[in-house]
């Protein structure tokens, strides 16, 4: 049986303004003022004088950090938790028919990671010294695809990655019929039993505090093209492939998106268990990373076009779709006006020259999400944080639809008084 839960009235009240102000946000409405939510894993381990290494692997540590974070600083929405590395995702392919299963299979965690030996994360205390971040390795040159492998992919993609790429990226899956390889699976299993109990406590104890999810649930998706360059060739193999065998590029992005649409759209209605009662919000949740890296004609055909077709069949099912643009986004705004206005939430890692470029260009069409520089956390005083804020909101923050953001983590050795200063900024100059 559940065991009820005591919330401080003060903090439900708090709460439910929070949740109402960011659904509205989210929605490109106009809240009562601009939200603020931090990214701040790396940063509430070091405030907590922890390296990265025990705030991945300890849960313990991990929840009173996370906690101490979320009392010291009252911003609107915080991302700390048990760290997760997003990747793998084809994963999600081998169990989309168990819509119980694959949501918790995206996004890998440090004990997961020991238990796969996968050769795409690099962790802290592990493959790195104990205070570095977890990276993300991308495939060499040649792949975990090999040239010669794209007609296996493009004739059945789930049992090529079945058979052949999990074989490649994971020390303990080299063998999928193996003793070691079912038991593998079973240790990754009882792990996410686990970490769900963890989150289902920490959740608890942050809604204790006023602090809650402003979505129903959290679905997941991927550029196409992404796809196949992060999981399968690698950045360097990807480029080469658009400019000497731009056919079989085409013909790869065309297998893999209806599978990559029908993961989204599962992952994007769980069973009912796993959804949040408190909004009327589901998203599915995306990032991109060669679009900065291509010409507009590349851009176009082999990653925008692909990509929308997933947005859109998102949109029709009522599903939000939230996209992190990494690196400059600024040369494709424009694309964003093709897509149903007040239906996407487009989060900006960096703009030419900032946020501001994005309202210009797409004023009202879309929810925008940014505007905190790491560098803002990291140099200056309150003062000149405080400005800043100030001047931006001015700027930017009609009509509404603006979330202010760091979307990135804040840097580990940034300021506490400064994050203190963005949040109080906010509070002071956000009203509308």
């Amino acid at each position: 049986m559940r065991k009820s839960v005591t919330i401080n009235k003060d903090f439900e009240e708090v709460y439910r303004e929070r949740i109402e102000r960011l659904v509205k946000a989210y929605q490109c409405k106009t809240p009562d003022r601009v939200p603020i939510s931090l990214s701040a894993n790396h940063f509430a381990a070091r405030y907590a004088g922890l390296t990265f290494h025990e705030y991945c692997y300890d849960l313990s540590k991990n929840m009173k950090a996370a906690l101490k974070f979320a009392k010291d600083f009252d911003a609107d929405s915080i991302d700390v938790g048990l760290p997760r590395q997003g990747s793998i995702y084809f994963v999600l392919a081998l169990f989309k028919d168990h819509p119980d299963i694959a949501p918790f299979l995206r996004n890998w965690s440090g004990p997961m990671h020991d238990i796969l030996a996968d050769r795409y994360g690099r962790w802290p205390g592990r493959e790195l010294p104990p205070d570095y971040h977890f990276q993300f390795i991308f495939p060499t040159e040649d792949g975990f695809m090999k040239t010669e492998d794209y007609e296996k992919f493009i004739r059945d993609p789930i049992s090529f990655l079945n058979e052949t790429i999990f074989p490649r990226f994971s020390k303990n899956l080299e063998k999928p019929d193996s003793a070691k390889a079912y038991g593998t699976w079973i240790k990754i299993g009882m792990q996410i039993h686990r970490e769900q109990a963890y989150n289902r406590q920490l959740a608890r104890k942050l809604r204790k505090l006023g602090f809650g999810s402003p979505f129903a649930h959290v679905g997941y998706f991927y550029p196409p093209l992404d796809f196949i360059g992060d999981h399968l060739r690698g950045l360097i193999g990807i480029i080469k492939d658009l400019y000497l065998i731009p056919e079989t590029v085409r013909k790869a992005v065309d297998a893999i998106t209806p599978l990559i649409t029908e993961l989204a759209l599962q992952t994007s209605k769980p069973p009912e268990e796993l959804r949040t009662a408190d909004s009327p919000l589901v998203t599915a949740w995306s990032t991109t990373h060669l679009n900065s890296m291509l010409r507009h004609e590349l851009f176009e055909e082999f990653y925008w076009e692909p990509f929308k077709k997933v947005i859109n069949e998102l949109i029709k099912e009522n599903v939000k779709p939230s996209v992190l643009f990494e690196g400059d986004f600024t040369p494709f705004l424009e694309y964003l006006l093709e897509l149903p206005k007040g239906q996407f939430i487009a989060l900006f890692e960096k703009l030419t020259p900032d946020i501001r470029k994005a309202r210009e260009v797409l004023g009202d069409h879309v929810c925008i999400v940014g505007g905190l520089p790491p560098l803002l956390f990291l140099a200056g005083t309150p003062s000149k944080v405080e400005e800043y804020v100030k001047n931006l909101l001015e700027d930017v923050k009609e009509p509404g639809g603006f979330v202010l953001s760091n979307n990135v983590e804040l840097p580990p050795d940034s300021r506490p008084e400064n994050i203190k200063a963005a949040i109080e900024a906010v509070k002071k100059y956000g009203w509308y």
